[in-house]
């Protein structure tokens, strides 16, 4: 595995909520630490000095209702898109935040993906999304929904 260039190792603490997991970034073990809970892994993808990402984290993390709802039924794993953090993906490969970032499409940022016990992306959301919508895929993953319908048709029977 080749290493990122050589730069500025980012702060992963700025911004991000107190109450995220801290991770040595090995996603498979992360997931059965979270199944062993009963609970699901959110990654969250982010970058310094992302708006969107600053005001997904005033507007949804700072909402009570979702921070208790993502406490109880989640781990949420943060991943710096520009990061050189070691990271072992949902495969078992060696990479770097940044590489897998790419690899995972998950360099928009803010991007929420969400994982079920097999360590597979069952929902992605890229972007900055309200918190009504945020609420409503939080509560589809937490019921594994998914195992019957997509999130859209889930959003709208939601209706």
């Amino acid at each position: 595995m080749e290493a990122p260039p050589a730069g500025r190792v980012p702060d992963h603490s700025q911004d991000l909520p107190a109450w995220f997991k801290p991770s040595f970034l090995d996603i498979p073990e992360d997931v059965a630490e979270a199944a062993g809970q009963g609970k699901r892994l959110m990654l969250f993808f982010h970058q310094d000095g992302c708006g969107a990402c600053q005001r997904f984290y005033d507007e949804n993390f700072g909402d009570q209702a979702i921070v208790n709802t993502t406490q109880r039924y989640f781990d949420v794993v943060a991943i710096d898109i520009n990061g050189n953090r070691a990271l072992v993906d949902m495969q078992g490969r060696d990479s770097y935040e940044n590489q897998f970032a790419r690899r995972i499409k998950g360099q928009v940022t803010p991007t929420v993906m969400f994982l079920n016990e097999r360590a597979e992306i069952i929902l992605r959301i890229p972007g900055f999304i309200p918190r009504e919508r945020f609420m409503q895929a939080l509560k589809y993953v937490a019921e594994h929904r998914e195992q019957q319908l997509g999130f859209d048709e889930y959003l709208e029977r939601q209706r």
